[in-house]
C-alpha cells in the first residue's frame, strides 16, 4: 500500500466576508493587495466553499461581522483555528451615539466586544484612530494597522480637457440627503456658467436636468470594482464626496474617496471634516480617555475642502473647473499619497506574519477539519431554524 503524503501544503489565510465584493472587502483584501490566492482567499459567508477552506486554513479573518459571523467563529474555535477580526468602522461609538446606524450594531457594546475578542488571536484595524481606540479601551492586546489599498493600475488616466465638465457622486445612502440638498444646487449654479454632466451613482430618485446640466443616473452596484469601472468608462473630472456632519464614527474612517479619485483620475472635492479635513471633531465625545488624532489632509494637497454650504461647494467646483494647473497638481498629489500610504506593504507584512506564526494543517487533518466544519455549519443552521420555530409557538399552544 502506498504511503500517504501527510506533509502540510503551503498555508493560506481565509477571509470570510458578508459581502466579498463590497468596498470594504475589495479595498482591504482584493486583488490590489498583491497577495495570491495561494496565501489569501476571500470567501462569502454562506458559500459552500467555507467549510472546505476553513478546514485547510492556517488562520481565519472575520470581516466586520464579529457577532453576525458567529457560526464561523464558533466553528473555528472548536477546530482550534486561529481567528483574527478586521474592522474599518467604530461600531461601539455608532451604537453609543444613537441614530439610524445604531439599530444595526446593538450588540457592539464595549463589554460585548471585549468579551467576544477574547476568542481571537489578533485584531486588524483600518485606521490609526481605530488602533488608538482599541488600545486605550483595552479591547485586545494584539492590534495591527491594516489600511486600505489603492489600485496601482487605476481604471482611468487623468482626463483630457473637454467642453462638458464631468462631476460624479459615488457615496453611501447616508450621504444622499446632503448631496441632494446642498451639493446639487451648487452644481446647478456651476452649470449656468459652463456645461456640466453629473454622474450620480446609486441615487434612486431622479435628479432633474437644468440649464447647462445633464444628469446621468448609474444604478447602485454592490460590487465596488464594477462601480468604479462604470464611472471610469463614463469619464470623471471631479469626484464629490460629502461627510455626514456630527457622526462620532467619522474620525475612525479612512479617506476612501481619495482612493476612488485615484482610480478615476479625478480631483476629489470633499467636506472639511474627518476623515478628510480636520473639522471641529473636538466637540464629539467618543470615550473618556480617547483623544482623536488630527484627521486633516489639508497639508497633503490631495483634495479641495468645503464646509456644509452650497456657496462653499460652488466655489470649490468653480476653482477645480477653471484652474487646470491646480487640478493637475491635486491629481499628482493624490497619486503620490496613495502610493505612499496605501501601497499594501503594511498589509502584506501582516499577512506574512500570520503565515509564519500559524502552520497549516497536515493534509489528512485538513480533510478531517473540513468535514467537521461542515458539521458545524449544519448544526448552526439547525439551531437557528429551531430558534425561529420556537418563536412561532405561543405560550397557549405550548401548554396545549
Amino acid at each position: 500500500m502506498a504511503e500517504v503524503d501527510n506533509r502540510a501544503a503551503p498555508g493560506f489565510v481565509l477571509v470570510v466576508s458578508l459581502q466579498p465584493v463590497d468596498a470594504t472587502t475589495t479595498l482591504f483584501f482584493g486583488q490590489r493587495l498583491g497577495i495570491g490566492a495561494e496565501q489569501l482567499r476571500v470567501v462569502a459567508y454562506g458559500s459552500r466553499e467555507v467549510a472546505g477552506l476553513l478546514g485547510r486554513a492556517s488562520a481565519v479573518i472575520v470581516v466586520r461581522g464579529l457577532f453576525e459571523l458567529g457560526d464561523v467563529v464558533t466553528c473555528a474555535r472548536a477546530l482550534r483555528i486561529p481567528l483574527y477580526y478586521f474592522l474599518d468602522d467604530n461600531f461601539i461609538v455608532l451604537r453609543d451615539h444613537g441614530g439610524i446606524e445604531a439599530a444595526f450594531v446593538t450588540h457592539y457594546s464595549l463589554a460585548n466586544v471585549r468579551a467576544a475578542l477574547r476568542r481571537f488571536t489578533g485584531v486588524l484595524l483600518a485606521t490609526p484612530a481605530l488602533v488608538q481606540y482599541f488600545a486605550e479601551q483595552r479591547l485586545h492586546p494584539r492590534v495591527w494597522l491594516f489600511p486600505p489599498v489603492a489600485d496601482s493600475n487605476p481604471s482611468a488616466p487623468a482626463p483630457e480637457p473637454r467642453a462638458r465638465l464631468h462631476v460624479a457622486f459615488f457615496g453611501g445612502q447616508h450621504l444622499h440627503g446632503m448631496f441632494l440638498s446642498t451639493i446639487v444646487p451648487a452644481i446647478r449654479r456651476l452649470a449656468c456658467e459652463r456645461p456640466v454632466t453629473l454622474l450620480a451613482a446609486g441615487i434612486p430618485e431622479p435628479i432633474p436636468a437644468s440649464e447647462g446640466l445633464v444628469v446621468t443616473h448609474l444604478a447602485y452596484d454592490a460590487d465596488y470594482s464594477r462601480g468604479i469601472t462604470a464611472l471610469a468608462a463614463a469619464g470623471v473630472d471631479l469626484l464629490l464626496h460629502p461627510v455626514a456632519p456630527g457622526l462620532a464614527n467619522n474620525i475612525f474612517k479612512n479617506p476612501h474617496a481619495v482612493i476612488s479619485a485615484h482610480a478615476l483620475g479625478a480631483v476629489p472635492i470633499v467636506s472639511d471634516a474627518p476623515p478628510y479635513g480636520a473639522g471641529s471633531h473636538s466637540s464629539v465625545s467618543v470615550g473618556a480617555h480617547f483623544s482623536a488624532p488630527d484627521a486633516g489632509l489639508a497639508t497633503e494637497g490631495v483634495a479641495l475642502f468645503c464646509d456644509h454650504s452650497e456657496a462653499s461647494w460652488h466655489q470649490a467646483l468653480l476653482q477645480a473647473a477653471t484652474d487646470q494647473r491646480l487640478a493637475a497638481s491635486i491629481r499628482a498629489s493624490v497619486d503620490s499619497y496613495c502610493a505612499n500610504r496605501f501601497s499594501g506593504e503594511t498589509n502584506r507584512t501582516v499577512v506574512a506574519g500570520m503565515l509564519r506564526e500559524h502552520r497549516p494543517p497536515a493534509p489528512a487533518w485538513g480533510v478531517i477539519r473540513s468535514g467537521l466544519a461542515r458539521g458545524c455549519g449544519l448544526m448552526a443552521k439547525a439551531g437557528r431554524a429551531a430558534s425561529r420555530l420556537a418563536k412561532t409557538i405561543t405560550p397557549a399552544k405550548a401548554v396545549a
